[in-house]
């Protein structure tokens, strides 16, 4: 390649940055188990306070104001979805 360039080669390669089919199909299937996890698995406060932390994208003090309950009771409320979910996702 060197030699039919003219001896030549432009100081970086240009190549894809993005992730991999692969990966981008392993993720895929990830959300896939999850949004069943979450369904199957919790509970309806369980369920209604972690979409609400994920649909945030925020912090555990903003779910509770978004839901207009305590942080102590939103971390409680989280820390038993993990929990579960944890236990659903192995």
């Amino acid at each position: 390649m060197y030699e039919a360039n003219g001896n030549w080669l432009p100081a970086e390669i240009e190549r894809d940055r993005g992730p991999a089919p692969d990966d981008l199909a392993d993720r895929a299937k990830l959300r896939a188990r999850l949004a069943r996890a979450i369904d199957e698995y919790l509970t309806p406060t369980e369920r209604k306070v972690v979409l609400a932390h994920l649909r945030t994208g925020g912090t555990q003090q903003q779910t509770a104001q978004a839901l207009g309950r305590s942080l102590t009771w939103t971390r409680a409320v989280l820390r038993d979805a993990q929990a579960a979910l944890g236990k659903a996702m192995r």
